[in-house]
C-alpha cells in the first residue's frame, strides 16, 4: 500500500509535470510551423523563440542589456524573437536598417496590431499602402 502511494505521488510530482510540459513545448513548434506565410519560400532569419506563450519576454524585461548583447553575439544583427505575445525579427546595425527602409513595401510591409488598426479604422492613411495610399495623400493635401 506504501509503495502504490509513494509511486502515485511520485508520478504527480515529477513525471505528470515534466510530460505536460513536453507536450506544451510541442504543441508550441506546431504552432510556429503551421503560422509560416507558404507564399514566402525565404527561412526565417535564426533565432529562438523562448518558452510557449510568453516567448523572451520576461528575458528582455529582466535583462534588457545582456539580452540584446547575448542575442547579438549568438545570431548577428539580424535575428528572430518571440516578444509581448508576437513573432518579432529584430533588425539592428544602420545598413540593416537602412536597407529596410529604402525596401519599405517591397522587402517588408508595416502592419498596425489589430487593437491599433480597429481603434484608427481600416480605411486610414496609415493602414493603407501602394496606390490607394497616394490617393488618400493626395486627398488630405488639397482638403
Amino acid at each position: 500500500m506504501a509503495l502504490n502511494t509513494l509511486l502515485a505521488t511520485f508520478l504527480c510530482t515529477l513525471v505528470l509535470p515534466v510530460l505536460l510540459f513536453l507536450v506544451a513545448l510541442k504543441l508550441w513548434e506546431v504552432y510556429l510551423v503551421r503560422g509560416r506565410d507558404p507564399s514566402c519560400p525565404r527561412p526565417l532569419p535564426p533565432g529562438s523563440m523562448g518558452l510557449p506563450f510568453i516567448g523572451e519576454t520576461l528575458q528582455l524585461i529582466l535583462q534588457r542589456r545582456k539580452f540584446l548583447r547575448m542575442k547579438r553575439q549568438k545570431y548577428g544583427y539580424i535575428y528572430r524573437t518571440h516578444l509581448f505575445g508576437n513573432p518579432t525579427v529584430r533588425v539592428t546595425g544602420a545598413d540593416n536598417v537602412r536597407q529596410i527602409l529604402l525596401g519599405e513595401h517591397r522587402l517588408v510591409s508595416v502592419q498596425w496590431p489589430a487593437s491599433v488598426r480597429t481603434i484608427l479604422g481600416s480605411d486610414t492613411l496609415s493602414n493603407v499602402h501602394g496606390a490607394q495610399h497616394k490617393s488618400k495623400k493626395k486627398v488630405s493635401r488639397v482638403v
